[in-house]
């Protein structure tokens, strides 16, 4: 098992003032079973040591780095097109206001189960966001990359190592020494031998 990436000391440094990175007046729109409900846009996003998550005057909920595969920022237009079809129903996404909005960030959140988190600072654009998180998305895609490759079961590397069993050669071979031995008469050879071939 690898070692866990966010427990490297100043992994989180780029983030700004106490390795934290905070966007105001987010808006969580659903998408994680952790916490379904949507939250309106008076809270802050909230990036460190701990994973993603969201805060108001204190910690609502935070997804932690070991559950989270993907982190995409994008603007309203494109993050609608990233987001599942089922992600869009359920969350009634911001896809019909997204001309409508100026400065807007949408964080996407993909987790190991498949579901997919969506966060959107009303304050920030994409590019003031990303530049920032973009190391911690290497780590994170990085990090999933390698677990995934450390799950695959080897295959076999030479046919040495498959079994199939004794062949009728080696076990007319066997009879033959047992014949030899003076364990097996000539009749009884002869019968196992027509077994064998038959």
């Amino acid at each position: 098992m690898q070692s866990a990436w966010w427990l490297t000391p100043g992994v989180f440094r780029g983030l700004g003032f106490g390795e934290r990175l905070t966007a105001n007046e987010t808006e969580y729109h659903g998408g994680w079973s952790g916490h379904p409900q949507p939250h309106g846009k008076t809270n802050i996003l909230e990036v460190d040591k701990r994973g993603i998550g969201l805060r108001g005057f204190k910690t609502i909920f935070t997804i932690p780095w070991d559950q989270i595969v993907d982190v995409d920022i994008e603007g309203p237009e494109t993050a609608a097109k990233k987001v599942t079809a089922g992600r869009v129903l359920a969350l009634g996404v911001f896809a019909l206001a997204a001309k409508k909005k100026i400065k807007s960030a949408i964080v996407i959140v993909t987790l190991r189960n498949g579901e997919q988190a969506v966060f959107e600072s009303h304050k920030a654009l994409p590019h003031e966001i990303s530049p920032k998180l973009t190391p911690l998305v290497a780590h994170v895609r990085k990090w999933v990359s390698t677990d995934q490759q450390q799950a695959v079961p080897a295959a076999p590397t030479n046919a040495a190592q498959v079994s199939f069993g004794p062949t009728v050669a080696d076990e007319l071979t066997k009879l033959a020494k047992l014949k030899a031995d003076g364990v097996l008469t000539d009749d009884e050879f002869a019968a196992q031998k027509a077994k064998l071939l038959s």
